[in-house]
């Protein structure tokens, strides 16, 4: 009986295609059914994909994120990175702009800028060559050498 309806419903389907129908009724199809035997479950849902990555160092972050689009970063990212690397320069700019910069390999720099705008930086008095971390960095497009990491909160 299953060789029956695996025939016809091969048969309907090379029909409805345009197919020849005289090669599928003459095939004889043989299939094997053995009691207690697991039936395979054709609707299973594939397996998630796997998290991305979401902590680097700065030639890392670089390397990863400089190179996806900006709707890539959104998506896979919504959530912030998290950044940990040695302040190469500390830019406290009179107009309130205040970032942590990390030198990114190959003349690049990942400039991290904060939600508090650097208030729990300067109350730490974060100063060159000290390790950082930022986390919940939402990352920019890059401009030229430089990738910005805004929103920042300091570890």
């Amino acid at each position: 009986m299953l060789r029956t309806a695996a025939a016809l419903t091969l048969a309907s389907l090379l029909a409805a295609c345009g197919g020849d129908t005289k090669a599928v009724a003459k095939t004889d199809v043989k299939t094997e059914v053995k009691k207690d035997a697991p039936v395979a479950d054709a609707a299973k849902t594939p397996a998630p994909p796997a998290a991305a990555k979401t902590e680097f160092k700065p030639d890392e972050a670089w390397t990863t994120l400089s190179t996806m689009s900006h709707m890539d970063r959104m998506t896979n990212y919504k959530d912030g990175v998290t950044i940990t690397g040695t302040v190469t320069k500390v830019v406290d700019d009179p107009a309130g702009e205040y970032a942590l910069q990390m030198d990114a390999g190959g003349g690049n720099t990942v400039e991290v800028l904060f939600a508090d705008f650097g208030k729990a930086a300067k109350d730490k008095k974060i100063a060159a060559g000290q390790t950082v971390t930022g986390t919940k960095c939402s990352p920019t497009n890059p401009e030229g050498k430089k990738m910005a990491f805004v929103t920042c909160e300091l570890k």
